[in-house]
């Protein structure tokens, strides 16, 4: 099992590798997109509903907590 720490530099070179998502992509989301999906992943740690909460960012399609299909 991994640190939450390494969990989290291992998603982050998933997301480089695998998305394309670089910092660069990363600075194009000015209106706190990052730190709202953040918080939407964070508060959700557990929770079984599949639906991102109603401040995801995002499509729903881009709703992917650890360890649900």
């Amino acid at each position: 099992m991994s640190t939450g720490v390494e969990a989290i530099a291992a998603e982050r070179k998933r997301q480089i590798e695998a998305e394309g998502w670089t910092p660069e992509h990363d600075d194009e989301h000015t209106n706190g997109e990052m730190a709202d999906a953040a918080a939407c992943y964070a508060r959700r740690r557990g929770d079984p509903d599949p639906m991102p909460p109603g401040v995801w960012p995002w499509c729903e399609e881009w709703w992917k907590p650890e360890g649900r299909p």
